[in-house]
């Protein structure tokens, strides 16, 4: 993964968890935690790695 993806990676999952604290509240604190960021970081970096690697098995699929 590349610096790029990674910033990406790290926009997307606080762009996630704003959006959670602002829907479901911060859970007396436990999603303002660090390690909750980092938890939405790897989850956002697994699936864009998943999507990378089979996203073109979808399409070849679609083409047939």
């Amino acid at each position: 993964m590349d610096i790029e993806s990674m910033r990406n990676a790290v926009y997307k999952a606080a762009a996630k968890l704003e959006h959670i604290i602002a829907r479901e509240g911060d859970m007396d604190g436990v999603r303002r935690e660090p390690w909750y960021l980092e938890m939405l970081i790897q989850e956002q970096i697994l699936s864009e790695e998943c999507r990378n690697r089979f996203g073109g098995l979808r399409n070849a699929k679609h083409e047939n």
